[in-house]
């Protein structure tokens, strides 16, 4: 476990995971993150919590999650190894952002992160375990830009592939 920032309101935020490094749940440079936890402010006592810090910098990294509109051809697919199908959008680039979201759990000693993104806070999705009231309406105006081809089993697209 180590530490990577103290939020301004002077909680930890730790990095530890159990099973080792899992890239596709940390997509932040940790200098990144480190720059986000220091203007983080964390005011409730909750056991889970998603936080987003706005850096200021307009092109300090690239959200995967963007608006779709009707001309945008959509699909649901599973990643290799994950469980609930994700919605994708195609010939669709990541979107410059300023927002760096952190998912992060209460510990002992503050908080650890499970997972960061560049962009916006955004709702599991609605296939997913602990889905949450607004996944549904979310993710009917967002996909995920295909950002790892090999990572998609396109085999579970049958079926499930649509058009917008």
């Amino acid at each position: 476990m180590f530490q990577f920032g103290t939020c301004k309101t002077g909680q930890r935020l730790f990095y530890k995971d159990r099973y080792g490094p899992r890239f596709d749940a940390i997509r932040v440079s940790w200098e990144h993150l480190g720059m986000a936890a220091g203007m983080a402010r964390i005011e409730e006592n909750l056991d889970y919590l998603v936080l987003t810090v706005d850096t200021g910098c307009s092109n300090l990294g690239l959200s995967l999650c963007v608006k779709v509109g009707p001309n945008d051809s959509v699909f649901w697919a599973k990643k290799h190894g994950k469980k609930p199908s994700i919605k994708f959008v195609r010939y669709r680039k990541p979107e410059p952002t300023s927002l760096v979201t952190m998912r992060l759990k209460r510990i002992a000693d503050g908080y650890n992160l499970t997972a960061a993104y560049y962009g916006d806070a955004a709702p599991l999705f609605p296939s997913a375990n602990k889905a949450e009231p607004n996944s549904v309406e979310f993710w009917n105006k967002h996909a995920l830009v295909i950002d790892n081809p090999s990572s998609i089993n396109w085999s579970t697209i049958q079926d499930k592939m649509h058009t917008r």
